[in-house]
């Protein structure tokens, strides 16, 4: 199974990490190195480009950690980056890991994966039955009144408007 988490930021800005390498004494003067290899130095621990440590930044511990749990899977990490367009890490873990019994659910054209573990009970709901109480939007189901929260609205996509959709019951941790 392969999980990639891409952002639009300013990507991985090569010419640095190979500059704090050099200042950690990790590369040597004059090294030629190509872009894969400096990038696999901000997998090394302590390895960071922060010039100031935060409660959650340039300690050098992010990606290290996260290399050393998928290589406990049997899996691997990677990172792709262009310069002043994305970063895109790329963590790819064996399939016995992820499988996973999950139902499929289509918002316009993205899919989302609800693993069944997490469901109670789906059903067709007329959006008229939707009320409102304080300002959220619930469902009575039965005597009991649950929260809903629209997969599309909460990601910013586009959906189709119809009088009725499917819900799914979800439940939590602590069993509602």
């Amino acid at each position: 199974m392969v999980i990639e988490v891409r952002d639009d930021g300013a990507g991985i800005d090569l010419a640095q990490v190979r500059n704090t390498a050099l200042a950690k004494g990790l590369l040597t003067p004059g090294a030629e190195l190509n872009d894969r290899e400096i990038l696999d130095f901000i997998f090394m621990p302590g390895f960071s480009t922060k010039s100031t440590v935060s409660e959650i930044s340039g300690r050098g511990v992010g990606m290290n950690v996260v290399k050393e749990k998928v290589s406990s899977l049997g899996g691997f990490a990677d990172v792709e980056t262009v310069k002043g367009k994305e970063t895109t890490f790329i963590l790819t873990v064996p399939i016995t890991l992820a499988i996973l019994k999950a139902l499929i659910v289509r918002i316009g054209p993205e899919r989302f994966a609800i693993p069944l573990t997490s469901l109670s009970e789906s059903l067709l709901i007329d959006h008229r039955s939707i009320q409102t109480i304080e300002g959220k939007e619930v469902y009575n189901l039965r005597g009991e009144m649950l929260p809903v929260v629209g997969i599309a609205k909460m990601f910013g996509l586009e959906a189709d408007v119809a009088e009725k959709s499917y819900a799914v019951v979800v439940a939590t941790e602590s069993g509602g």
